[in-house]
C-alpha cells in the first residue's frame, strides 16, 4: 500500500481517508491528538497524560508528520472527519 499522506490529497480527504491516516498512529499519539483538539496546550496536556512538556512537543511533531500536516487545526481537521472523537 502506498504511503498517502494529507497533503497529497487535492480535494479534502473522505472520512475513509481520514481514519486511514488515524490508523498510523499509537494510542498515544491519539489520546495527545484528542487532547489537542480541545485547544488546551502542551503544558496541560502534559499534566493530564502523566507526559513531560518536550515529550508533548515530540509527539505532536510526529502526529503531524504522520498526518502530512503542519499544524494543530489541520490535525484537528483530519481528526474530526475521521470520527476520533
Amino acid at each position: 500500500m502506498a504511503r498517502t499522506t494529507a497533503n497529497e490529497f487535492v480535494n479534502e480527504p473522505t472520512e475513509r481517508e481520514c481514519r486511514l491516516l488515524l490508523a498510523r498512529l499509537s494510542d498515544r499519539q491519539r489520546d495527545v491528538l484528542r487532547l489537542t483538539m480541545t485547544g488546551v496546550g502542551r503544558k496541560q496536556i502534559a499534566d493530564e497524560l502523566n507526559l513531560t512538556e518536550s515529550t508533548v512537543k515530540v509527539y505532536r511533531e510526529r502526529i503531524f508528520s504522520r498526518l502530512g500536516v503542519t499544524c494543530s487545526a489541520h490535525a484537528a481537521f483530519i481528526a474530526g472527519r475521521g470520527n476520533l472523537i
